[in-house]
């Protein structure tokens, strides 16, 4: 019977690239790692929605602040009109006074009249009359006429040219921009009316002040939070008053503001209030709404710092969310220990299912899993029972026995019967036997892959070795063997033997008939030598036909190559399908040969071949004379040399030429035998 071990198998992949397709292969994920993830994409969820909780209470809060905002700003705006509307009616009640009395062309009477109205109106800074020139004509702080300014004249004024040319133009109350007064040695808010005569022309004009200090003690009286910022703002960018101030007045007011509620009066149209955010008048980043007066050309405002806005948002949402991190944590702790003692026991029941029955497994704390482990032992039990049964049944079918050797002293510790039988001998008489008593190893390789090359195609584990039956006869085992070692801590081999002895004698008898078929072979070469000529020819091909015999070939070829062609010097065939004297093409499958240079000679075996009758690219070519007279595997260079090279020297359809070995012409000596001819016919 044949060795399945020494059958062709097909290529398969190398275990690298079996690990590696494995480790390509996708895999599903572990429990632990599935509940991890399930985890991941809970908090994830639990993430937006807080975010999205966080956003809209953050909304919520802006909101919140900005209606109170706006509201406070509208009763900014109310206070601030209320206080401009009676300074306005006590302005204009004076100018009457002073039109009425003509005190314009007064001085006593004059002061007299500034000085009642100083008196009854303590919380402004005096009186002043202006003549629509600008000429200081008397005031309540100097009463010395003489040396009064004119405000559109002198340097030191200048700062009041725009505001003054505005009161000329206004209707009504003309609030300016804050100033330093040089006589008060404070900074103040001018408060401006123009007097009028029946014509509508400006008779002169009447101012008062309002101390800075004194128009933002209300604001400083408010319960407000730190950080709030209030104030007047003219339409035309002019801050009228700020509280709480920069330490610098100049900063703020010595020039137009150009910060985000500018921004927001420019863009808002005739809108009576609204709201705004960014860096203001201070630098900082700010959010606010605003409210307009009724009468006058300003706003009232009121603001908060950003980072007072998030403090308030930060108080509402602390407390919750706060809770709600400590809940996650408290479930991420609950689900890490639970995920912890599951693993433990899952472990524990993996190391557990080799060793006990189904229904001793411990549970997981999982119905469904527990179920489904209960059948994988049931599945893996009668996978065991049905693997010991094909094992039988296979060892049977293969005519295949087992045994088992130590590995220190080679006894044989263990065989089957079919092990015995292989050896026609009971079981009892080989237990105890040492191996080398009773087998003999071939190179530890079998004879029938020794025969290519015994020295270079070892297999690891596979052992051919022999010994005698009962009756003499030679019987081959083939074995498989591995190491192992076992719980006592004893090294033992197991094997799998195999009978070859069919087929290995079956080789050895070829190979016996290829060495007497070799034999004869250099037997006839050397009789052609002494004897040359025809009789050399007739002994060769006799010699031939007897190693076909023995051989049972088809037919037997031995073939020389001359340059792109194969020809058959000697051929034996049954049934005549080969002529001697025919030449092959390259391309013919006889024409196989390990060394395809000129002058190599081999052994055709047809029966590989059996369609070779129809093969195309067998014709007839013209034998030399020389050829004949010389020794076979002497070719005559017409036969080595190229068509083209050929050509050149013999016309086309011309008969063929022949010259002696060595000539200039010949290409092709007895010393050109190649090593497939070497390895075939050994040269003397």
């Amino acid at each position: 019977m044949d060795d399945p071990a020494t059958l062709p198998l097909l290529p398969t992949a190398s275990r690298a690239d079996a690990r590696a397709a494995a480790m390509r292969k996708p895999s599903a994920p572990t429990l632990a790692r599935l509940g991890w993830r399930l985890m991941a994409s809970a908090a994830g969820l639990f993430a937006t929605l807080v975010g999205l909780w966080l956003w809209s209470s953050w909304e919520t809060t802006r909101h919140d602040l900005e209606q109170r905002s706006e509201l406070t700003a509208t009763l900014l705006a109310v206070n601030a009109e209320t206080t401009f509307l009676r300074i306005q009616d006590d302005l204009q009640q004076l100018g009457d006074t002073l039109q009425n009395r003509g005190a314009l062309h007064d001085p006593v009477g004059m002061f007299i009249v500034l000085d009642a109205f100083k008196s009854s109106h303590p919380e402004l800074g005096g009186a002043t009359v202006f003549s629509p020139d600008g000429q200081m004509l008397a005031s309540t702080a100097s009463r010395q006429a003489r040396s009064l300014p004119n405000v559109l004249q002198e340097p030191a004024y200048a700062g009041y040219h725009d505001d003054f040319n505005l009161a000329l133009a206004t209707q009504g109350l003309s609030v300016g921009r804050p100033q330093y007064g040089l006589l008060l040695k404070q900074w103040f808010i001018p408060l401006r009316y123009a007097v009028r005569g029946a014509d509508g022309q400006v008779r002169f004009v009447v101012q008062t002040s309002m101390l800075l200090e004194r128009q933002q003690a209300l604001w400083r009286g408010l319960p407000t939070q730190p950080g709030v910022a209030m104030g007047l703002l003219r339409t035309d960018g002019w801050l009228i008053s700020r509280y709480p101030d920069q330490p610098s007045h100049v900063s703020i007011y010595g020039q137009p503001a150009k910060g985000a509620l500018v921004r927001a009066l420019r863009s808002a149209g005739d809108a009576r209030r609204g709201i705004y955010a960014g860096k203001t008048a201070d630098g900082e980043q700010r959010e606010g709404a605003w409210a307009r007066l009724r009468d006058f050309p300003m706003v009232a405002f009121l603001s908060y710092t950003h980072d007072e806005v998030m403090q308030m948002w930060w108080a509402d949402v602390r407390t919750p969310l706060l809770a709600l991190g400590g809940m996650l944590a408290l479930l991420i702790t609950a689900y890490t220990l639970l995920l912890r003692s599951f693993v433990r026991r899952m472990v524990r029941i993996r190391r557990q299912m080799d060793f006990v029955r189904a229904e001793e497994l411990p549970s997981s704390g999982v119905a469904e899993i527990d179920a489904l482990l209960r059948q994988l032992v049931r599945s893996r039990e009668h996978m065991r029972r049905f693997a010991r049964n094909r094992e039988k049944t296979l060892l049977e079918a293969a005519q295949a026995g087992t045994y088992t050797r130590s590995l220190r002293d080679g006894v044989l510790v263990a065989a089957d019967s079919s092990f015995a039988r292989m050896l026609q001998r009971p079981v009892r008489r080989l237990i105890g036997r040492e191996w080398d008593e009773l087998f003999n190893t071939v190179d530890e390789v079998p004879v029938g892959e020794a025969i290519g090359d015994a020295k270079t195609q070892k297999r690891g584990g596979r052992r051919l070795v022999w010994t005698r039956g009962l009756h003499g006869e030679t019987i081959w085992l083939s074995l498989a063997e591995h190491a192992e070692t076992t719980a006592q801590g004893h090294k033992v081999i197991h094997g799998l033997a195999i009978d070859v002895s069919e087929r290995e004698n079956l080789l050895r008898a070829v190979e016996r008939q290829s060495q007497r078929l070799q034999t004869l072979w250099e037997l006839a070469t050397g009789s052609s030598v002494e004897d040359p000529g025809a009789e050399a020819g007739d002994a060769i091909s006799y010699m031939l036909a007897q190693g076909r015999d023995a051989l049972d070939m088809q037919a037997a070829i031995i073939c020389l190559r001359l340059g792109d062609e194969c020809h058959m010097l000697y051929v034996q065939d049954l049934h005549g399908r080969f002529r001697q004297g025919q030449t092959l093409s390259a391309n013919h499958p006889l024409c196989a040969c390990d060394d395809h240079e000129n002058g190599a000679l081999w052994i055709a075996d047809t029966s590989l071949h059996p369609n070779l009758a129809a093969t195309a690219g067998v014709r007839s070519v013209t034998v030399c004379p020389w050829c004949r007279r010389t020794k076979p595997w002497v070719a005559c260079c017409s036969w080595a040399m190229s068509p083209r090279a050929r050509n050149s020297i013999q016309p086309t359809g011309s008969t063929p030429s022949c010259w002696p070995p060595g000539s200039p012409a010949c290409c092709t000596t007895a010393t050109s035998a190649t090593p497939c001819w070497r390895r075939l016919i050994p040269m003397a």
